[in-house]
């Protein structure tokens, strides 16, 4: 927070999508919004918090076109393998274990 006051530029990167980093937002208490970037850089967010919520408004996003995405998911299918999708806060899957079913449930 002290750097933030003193005028130093702030981000958060991570390959998590914008749900998985509202509670580390909230317990920072920035004072004012920083730049947030999400999904492996498909999203970036001006996010800040008062501590108890989280408010966002979007910068860019850079999502996976339809074609592409069709064509992972046919190469998943043809060596069995996981995909999942991130749209917004949701995660979207074919769970392949009891394990990644409670993951996704975070």
């Amino acid at each position: 927070r002290e750097l933030v006051d003193r005028g130093v530029g702030l981000a958060i990167a991570t390959g998590r999508s914008m749900s998985g980093i509202y509670d580390h937002l909230k317990v920072l208490k920035l004072p004012k919004p920083i730049p947030v970037l999400c999904l492996n850089g498909a999203l970036c967010l001006k996010a800040g918090t008062d501590g108890k919520t989280v408010s966002t408004s979007m910068v860019f996003t850079d999502p996976v076109s339809k074609e592409n995405a069709d064509g992972v998911v046919e190469l998943a299918k043809e060596h069995n393998l996981l995909v999942q999708f991130y749209i917004g806060d949701k995660v979207y899957a074919v769970p392949k274990s009891e394990k990644h079913l409670e993951l996704m449930k975070r």
